[in-house]
């Protein structure tokens, strides 16, 4: 029964078969706690970057209290950026818990100790399938209202870690939640309660990026404060072992070139941090950015338009129509989503379409989830009909206007979507292919955000532009738009991986095609419709 719980949780984690391509593990994150400050070590790894060796174990940090610092079971250095070695020791382990270290640690110290527990997390938990580990089942434990399954582990004295005997708890998806040890290094009443969350996928290994480690009481529950160690990781890559390329020529070189080049390529979405900048519980994202960066460029292109295409709008009229489309395109996307995508879920939960916070587990601001281009495209037709009416403006005048700026907007709306690491696209072998940390099943996919924002975006946009002042379309640009849009974004939707709750809506079609074709349809019928009323307009 043991054998086949361990096998459930490797498999969760991203299977043997993955794991075992794996040679070094890169990561970039964040630590600090009471047990780090209480030996005078509150800074040591408030932010660094650590390449971890699987086997044997060894770790750098880079940067480690200004150098560089290595750990290995037998030895720990620290050495300069040139790499001369400033200080070493060996057997790190002997020296502790006694004398000075039961109050002050120095450099040395808190490097080993830094060095092991982090092998040891980011190989957990296919460190328990080390042939010399002991398991044996434990009894289920009931936390949060959940109930998990207990691992009793036994290491061997050959692996570095924190003591002995030690227990991990899995959940009911068999991911890793929390793991009890005695931090032997500090002392024997250092008795821990590891919880393991917000795992995400990197390279096809699931790895849980918040951590938090609490005390553990007698009766084994967790005291919630202090925070004894926390860390945060902000992205990990996965390294294989390659082979040797002999450097006997230009040719060998450039194999070699490309190998670094789409290594990077394929990890580009795991080392990009979504998140600007955290305030408290409050988030400011880039994909909050790209839409102010969409909306100033719009804003701009409408300004030139007026200035030396003849539109001759005053600039406070440019401005108030902004404002409109803005509130049109917020609107219409919010609502577009709702009713195109999740109109169930959202009837269930009503106050969720407008309300950034979460109430399950306390009071959390959370931000919207959820918008829909075609309904943003919807909400924008509505807010220039009624702006026109308002102004006394006609509507078929405002769109040849406001059509050819859109498309370049659109294209930072799906940047700050890849940036996100959302809506990526179906399984690929393709090298382009990318990792996106938010896909539970670590494959390489098609990176549909940039496709989009190529064809859907700068395409129709250097399109719709170059055709704008042309006489003989006045009228049909808003139709030309819906119809270049619609056309792009069916074939890229092939490419796309459809929404996991809808899947495929009609046949072999996807709810963004099914629209794509109505939005075609609909601008034929709107380009029809314009160059008449034009025409009407003129006679």
């Amino acid at each position: 029964m043991v054998l086949e719980l361990l096998a459930d949780v490797l498999d969760a984690h991203g299977g043997r078969a993955r794991w075992a391509r794996v040679n070094e593990i890169r990561c970039r994150a964040r630590c600090g706690g009471l047990a780090l400050a209480a030996r005078w070590q509150k800074n040591a790894y408030r932010q660094f970057d650590a390449r971890v060796s699987v086997d044997p174990p060894r770790v750098r940090f880079d940067p480690f209290k200004g150098q560089r610092g290595w750990f290995t079971p037998e030895k720990v250095w620290i050495e300069s950026p040139a790499g001369d070695v400033l200080e070493s020791r060996s057997r790190p382990r002997s020296f502790f818990p006694g004398g000075r270290r039961a109050l002050v640690w120095d450099a040395l110290d808190i490097l080993y100790f830094g060095g092991y527990a982090l092998w040891n997390y980011l190989c957990t938990p296919f460190l328990l399938d080390h042939p010399d580990v002991r398991l044996v089942p434990g009894a289920d434990w009931q936390e949060g209202g959940e109930i998990w399954r207990r691992l009793e582990v036994r290491f061997p004295d050959t692996l570095p870690t924190h003591c002995r005997e030690q227990t991990f708890y899995v959940d009911d998806r068999r991911r890793i939640r929390r793991h009890d040890y005695t931090a032997e290094v500090i002392g024997g009443y250092a008795r821990a309660a590891h919880y393991c969350d917000r795992h995400r996928p990197f390279g096809g290994i699931l790895f849980p990026t918040r951590r938090r480690v609490l005390p553990r009481r007698g009766n084994n529950r967790s005291s919630s404060f202090p925070t004894l160690v926390w860390i945060d990781i902000d992205h990990i890559e996965l390294y294989e072992p390659t082979a040797c390329v002999p450097f006997s020529g230009p040719f060998q070189t450039r194999i070699l070139m490309n190998a670094v080049f789409w290594e990077w390529w394929q990890h580009l979405p795991s080392r990009l941090d979504p998140v600007l900048f955290s305030l408290g519980g409050f988030q400011l994202r880039y994909y909050g950015l790209m839409y102010i960066v969409a909306f100033g460029i719009t804003y701009f292109l409408l300004l030139y338009r007026t200035r030396r295409d003849g539109f001759g709008y005053p600039s406070e009229l440019v401005q108030d129509m902004m404002v409109w489309l803005i509130v049109g395109t917020i609107l219409g996307g919010r609502l577009g989503y709702v009713l195109f995508y999740d109109l169930a879920y959202y009837a269930r939960h009503p106050f969720k379409i407008i309300l950034p916070f979460d109430f399950s587990q306390g009071f959390r601001f959370v931000g919207i989830s959820g918008m829909s281009y075609h309904g943003g495209m919807l909400g924008v037709v509505v807010a220039v009909y009624l702006f026109g009416r308002r102004h006394r403006l006609k509507f078929w005048e405002l769109a040849d206007f406001l059509a050819p700026a859109v498309p370049l907007g659109y294209t930072f709306g799906r940047i700050g979507n890849f940036i996100n690491g959302e809506l990526y696209g179906r399984a690929t072998r393709a090298a382009w292919g990318m990792y996106f940390p938010l896909d539970p099943t670590g494959q390489l996919r098609h990176p549909s955000q940039l496709y989009e924002a190529l064809g859907e975006g700068i395409l129709c946009f250097i399109v719709l532009w170059w055709l704008r002042n042309r006489p003989v379309l006045s009228g049909t640009l808003l139709g030309l738009y819906l119809m270049g849009y619609g056309v792009v974004r069916f074939g890229i939707e092939y490419f796309r991986q459809p929404d996991a709750h809808l899947m495929f809506v009609l046949g072999p079609l996807t709810m963004g095609q099914v629209l794509c074709a109505g939005m075609v349809l609909g601008g034929i019928a709107v380009a029809l419709i314009g160059r008449r009323m034009r025409r009407t307009a003129a006679a």
